[in-house]
């Protein structure tokens, strides 16, 4: 049995306040043939919560397919001057059937990606894939980019491969365990490359492509005028931009930098490392200075 394909979804306002389990979605369901259509939001400012979720729903903005659909999902795409994601909230991009998932397109002037809800979920800008069908991208264009305890990822939790993560921004603050993350499984990883003028990498946050299977790890690029990895969080866990193979078979990806200031400080690091018989990737730096200085809790600085 099959089922045609969905409309278009476009929200056009001054202000997007999405609350309580509040939900915009442009889907593919169950077992369905057709393809979901793309789902675009032009606004002044968006402010998205998931503080306070009475009806036990997440606070969303999404596109997806549902488990043994074949119809590929649509894109979703956001140009604003503010963008905030709040306490557990979503936006993202799945798939659960064969067809490929959509991307995520967000231009704005500021973003901001921050905390989690009572349920301990992390507020969220993903494309993930858990099944045979691709991930989508995630493209990111902003002047200011911060996330706190929330993670901006592509992730493949099966077959498919997931998606490559782009982030071009004149500075990004990544802090309190905060993740950009590509990970693979039994698909590869996606690649992830970073334009930055300024980056800093704080108290346990990290830049990373991982494999967890089969599949290959993405390479990780990150080009900036001044970059900045410091501290260690409460969790034990070092600020890091890292490429990782864990106890998987596929080969681990390549990290590049370029900058004209590199300093990793206070027990941060840079590594490509393996546990497993997959291989590790390689590691290079291009910089005008490195600076690799200082300890904390037991972790020194390390490249």
């Amino acid at each position: 049995e099959g089922w045609g394909n969905s409309g278009n979804v476009e929200v056009n306002t001054g202000s997007l306040d999405m609350r309580e389990g509040s939900q915009i979605m442009n889907n593919v369901d169950f077992f369905s043939d057709g393809n979901a259509g793309n789902l675009t939001v032009t606004a002044d400012s968006i402010l998205m919560t998931g503080a306070y979720d009475p009806s036990g729903r997440t606070t969303g903005v999404a596109s997806a397919t549902g488990f043994g659909s074949t119809g590929r999902g649509g894109d979703l795409r956001v140009t604003t001057g503010s963008l905030e994601i709040r306490d557990g909230a979503t936006f993202f991009t799945s798939t659960y059937g064969s067809g490929a998932g959509g991307n995520v397109d967000i231009n704005a002037e500021n973003i901001l990606v921050s905390g989690k809800n009572a349920k301990g979920l992390s507020a969220k800008v993903a494309a993930w894939s858990n099944s045979g069908g691709n991930a989508g991208e995630v493209r990111i264009n902003t002047g200011n980019l911060e996330v706190r305890n929330g993670y901006i990822s592509t992730s493949s939790g099966y077959s498919g491969k997931a998606g490559d993560l782009e982030v071009t921004a004149d500075r990004i603050l990544l802090t309190e365990g905060a993740g950009l993350i590509a990970n693979g499984y039994i698909g590869d990883s996606g690649n992830i490359r970073i334009k930055a003028g300024s980056l800093e990498v704080m108290d346990g946050a990290s830049i990373m492509s991982n494999s967890t299977g089969s599949g290959a790890g993405g390479d990780l690029e990150v080009t900036a005028n001044s970059i900045l990895l410091s501290g260690v969080d409460k969790r034990g866990y070092q600020s890091a931009i890292s490429s990782s193979v864990v106890f998987a078979t596929g080969a681990g990806g390549d990290i590049r930098i370029n900058a004209q200031s590199l300093e990793v400080k206070e027990g941060a690091t840079i590594m490509a490392g393996t546990v497993g018989p997959g291989n590790a990737g390689k590691i290079e730096v291009n910089a005008e200075s490195v600076l690799i200085s200082g300890t904390k809790d037991g972790y020194s600085a390390s490249l």
